[in-house]
């Protein structure tokens, strides 16, 4: 499995705000939060489960200490992509690797679940989010159009449409769980300029700080400036010094 990518889909969010992020962060040890880890073995079985029931060979291992709680939520996942999967002539890549070296050497990542519908000219892309703290929405979702670029990009599929799709079971919305969104294919080649001039952006040594709510997972919040100043900032029109 490929490591993150400092430059990576799910940090997106934040580097293409804050582009001096990348170079603040970089050296600095990561350890995984109870929560990722649980996240981590949430995806590892549903990868698991998924392979079994496509290929026969494959055997799932015993999952992690789940609450039945737990294992129902990974099962709407699991079925959605079956469901997804039900048309002969579908083809469905789990956890597929790619790398985006091409457009911006770095940029590499893992989407969850790639399904190529080719009698409707589709690819579906699906990613899994088990956490429950923060709401995902598809629409305009950097992360999910750069799994979605990755796919299009180092498989021999030509779309006309792409559907992005997140399955988050643990959150509450008046959607459901299952929350998704159809783009035409050549918004993601306007995309891959986005995100060409977005990594190019994080390797200036004098790259902006910006804070904002993308602060929350940076591994260099603890030594950002542009945080603290806003966190003095804060605190000084809280006691009235402003």
């Amino acid at each position: 499995t490929l490591e993150h990518s400092p430059i990576g889909a799910s940090s997106m969010h934040r580097w293409s705000v804050c582009p001096g992020s990348v170079n603040l962060s970089s050296g600095i040890e990561t350890t995984q939060s109870a929560y990722a880890e649980e996240g981590t073995a949430a995806h590892e079985w549903a990868a698991a489960l998924l392979r079994a029931r496509f290929d026969e060979h494959a055997i799932p291992d015993t999952p992690k200490n789940f609450s039945k709680d737990d294992l129902a939520h990974i099962d709407t996942y699991v079925q959605y992509v079956i469901e997804k999967m039900a048309v002969v002539g579908d083809t469905l890549l789990i956890e597929h690797e790619f790398n985006l070296k091409d457009i911006y050497p770095g940029a590499w990542g893992t989407a969850d679940a790639v399904i190529w519908k080719p009698a409707i000219e589709t690819l579906v892309v699906i990613d899994f989010k088990f956490g429950a703290g923060v709401l995902v929405m598809p629409n305009g979702n950097p992360q999910l159009r750069y799994y979605a670029l990755g796919a299009m990009v180092t498989t021999p599929f030509r779309p006309k449409k792409v559907e992005l799709v997140i399955v988050q079971p643990r959150c509450e919305h008046p959607v459901g769980p299952i929350r998704s969104e159809t783009i035409d294919a050549m918004e993601l080649l306007d995309f891959s300029v986005d995100l060409k001039d977005y990594a190019k952006a994080t390797e200036d040594p004098k790259a902006p700080l910006v804070s904002g709510e993308h602060c929350r997972f940076c591994p260099a919040a603890r030594i950002c400036p542009a945080l603290v100043e806003q966190t003095n900032a804060l605190a000084k029109m809280q006691f009235g010094q402003g």
